[in-house]
């Protein structure tokens, strides 16, 4: 696009000698800025510098296109920071990683070396670029996950406001393929493939934000995770739906860190899932509520372990609806494990194999289930309706020699 406006401009007459060219409306000006022909685009050197001059050279309320197919070799991290309007116009170029960064000396550069950073910028759009990690073991097995890369991420957003990615890519990356930080407020990430990290798949904290209709798979930890490292780092309104998820090492979701930290609003809805669908969420005093965990379907062969397939303690205000996971015959796995829950709706799941809908750990308040199948053949167990708050269970005796 960027190419034949730039043809029609010289057509006119109009002389263009930078790899910015504006073009004026009645309604609107509109920037569309072309990488410039000097930077390599065969992965034959590292050019992080020039691509990062070439960024902070385009003025806000811009369009940055990027040679369509190239590959750019990036061994720094490319930043984005308080800018405005800006949209990133990949063209299906790849930005690789050819080094673990070692070269960068300092233990903290090294461990936080991303691909790219967005830094309390507003109104970003990313599109079809692609991210190659260099960690030559990304997936689920021992060495994939490495604590002096941990936090190589494809894409770092903190403190960003109105962002979009769309059709982006990221595989074989130390870190996480999203790393959303605190303070981020309004980001839809869609129609994205993720395959093959470090770590976890997509760290999510901050507010109104929606991951959609992507796929992800071969995550190191957690497919997802919302673990904030401190009790500052509040989110709210996280939805999570119609995405392909694929092989993951630990849980799908996970959100424990800093347990006194709020979260509110979590919406996790038909996700298919080729993994299992293990779930857990813990808090300290209730600072965690409204989660609608809902029609999402699991084909893996079972759940292995005890207690709940889903696991809640020190949350309230749970919803658990039309869900489907197998679990193993040989472990006595239920539906939910819940301690110290307020509020926790069950109904219209479906776990064959499963030993029960929920299992009772202590001081839960109105718990209600009806309509779940379980088993081999599947039952419906009767409705049940628990006022609570049930006692907690002493502790197990400590085994003497």
């Amino acid at each position: 696009m960027a190419r034949a406006i730039a043809a029609a401009v010289l057509a006119l007459g109009v002389a263009s000698t930078t790899a910015v060219t504006t073009l004026a409306s009645t309604a609107a000006a509109a920037t569309i800025a072309t990488v410039p022909d000097t930077i390599p685009t065969d992965c034959s050197i590292d050019v992080t510098v020039p691509l990062q001059a070439f960024i902070d050279s385009v003025p806000d309320e811009a369009t940055l296109e990027f040679t369509p197919g190239a590959c750019y070799v990036v061994n720094g991290t490319l930043t984005v920071q308080r800018r405005h309007g800006l949209v990133f116009h990949g063209n299906g170029a790849t930005f690789r990683q050819t080094t673990d960064g070692t070269a960068l000396v300092n233990p903290r550069k090294i461990r936080a070396r991303n691909v790219w950073s967005f830094v309390h910028d507003d109104r970003i759009t990313v599109e079809r670029v692609i991210v190659r990690g260099a960690n030559p073991y990304a997936g689920v097995g021992d060495k994939a996950y490495q604590p002096i890369f941990e936090a190589q991420n494809a894409f770092n957003i903190l403190g960003t406001t109105n962002m979009v990615m769309d059709h982006v890519e990221a595989y074989d990356v130390y870190g996480d393929f999203v790393w959303v930080g605190p303070g981020t407020n309004g980001l839809t990430v869609q129609y994205s493939t993720f395959a093959r990290n470090g770590r976890q798949g997509w760290t999510i904290n901050g507010s109104n934000i929606t991951f959609q209709f992507n796929r992800i798979s071969d995550t190191r930890r957690a497919t997802i995770d919302m673990e904030p490292s401190s009790p500052l780092w509040a989110s709210h309104n996280v939805t999570i739906q119609n995405n392909e998820v694929g092989r993951g090492r630990l849980l799908f979701f996970a959100s424990v860190g800093a347990g006194n930290a709020p979260i509110d609003n979590v919406n996790i809805l038909n996700n298919h899932l080729t993994r299992t669908f293990a779930i857990l969420i813990c808090s300290w005093g209730l600072t965690r509520s409204h989660y609608r965990i809902i029609g999402n379907h699991s084909d893996s062969a079972g759940v292995s372990g005890t207690g709940g397939v889903l696991s809640f303690r020190n949350v309230s205000d749970v919803l658990v609806k039309d869900n489907y996971q197998r679990t193993q015959p040989a472990h006595r796995l239920l539906d939910v494990g819940a301690r110290d829950v307020n509020h926790l709706v069950i109904t219209g799941n479906v776990f064959p194999w499963s030993k029960g809908v929920w299992v009772d750990h202590g001081g839960n308040v109105d718990v209600r289930q009806w309509n779940n199948s379980i088993g081999n053949p599947l039952q419906v167990p009767p409705a049940s309706l628990t006022h609570g708050p049930t006692p907690i269970p002493p502790p197990a005796p400590v085994p003497t020699a």
